[in-house]
């Protein structure tokens, strides 16, 4: 729900005439490293000392408890994400809000931050091989402000996606399709309109 929720506003500008799917990735945050935040050929660290801390739930839950699953930081970390400040509503901060008040919600998040931590699986994502075997149109958006995964990260993604385009948002940071959803769906319904117009069964 929390990652629906963030990509809400591509429903109705894509539907009903494309289908839309997400992978999943090992990205984990800030990094100056041009592939380590969207988790390209970066090898997994087994989580170090913060995974030893978090280990103990009691102090794992106190930890997530004050922070991840607190409702008063609910609207300060998603401003963390955003170089625009209008996006952070009070109606996106209640959806974001929601799953937190459910049972069990602080223990579930703090599981799950434990495994991301430790979590030795190979994901395909992290192989730039991957990206390099992709023969499909792509459009890789990205925020020219975005501090979580900067653009040099975007850029290098598109230059392991061959054929693909990039599309630079000015003034918009890691979350583009909340930080100006107008522009977005702009950017792409024209891209998925323009792969569909060159499609020789298209003209039928």
């Amino acid at each position: 729900m929390l990652i629906a929720s963030r990509w809400s506003g591509i429903r109705s500008a894509a539907a009903p005439r494309w289908r839309r799917c997400c992978w999943r990735h090992g990205g984990c945050g800030p990094s100056s490293s041009p592939d380590a935040a969207i988790g390209i050929d970066v090898a997994s660290t087994g989580g170090g000392p913060i995974a030893a801390l978090l280990s103990p739930r009691l102090l794992r839950n106190a930890i997530v408890s004050a922070t991840a699953t607190n409702p008063l930081l609910t609207g300060p970390l998603l401003g963390r994400f955003v170089a625009q400040p209008a996006a952070v509503t009070d109606t996106r901060v209640r959806v974001l809000q929601a799953p937190l008040v459910v049972q069990g919600a602080t223990d579930a998040f703090g599981d799950w931050l434990l495994d991301f931590l430790t979590a030795h699986e190979v994901l395909l994502s992290t192989d730039s091989t991957t990206y390099r075997s992709l023969a499909l149109p792509a459009l890789v958006i990205w925020g020219d402000r975005d501090t979580t995964t900067p653009l040099p990260q975007g850029q290098r993604l598109a230059q392991l996606i061959a054929g693909s385009e990039l599309a630079v948002m000015a003034g918009i940071g890691h979350m583009p399709q909340l930080e100006d959803n107008d522009q977005f769906n702009r950017l792409l319904t024209t891209f998925l309109a323009r792969q569909h117009a060159s499609r020789p069964e298209s003209g039928k």
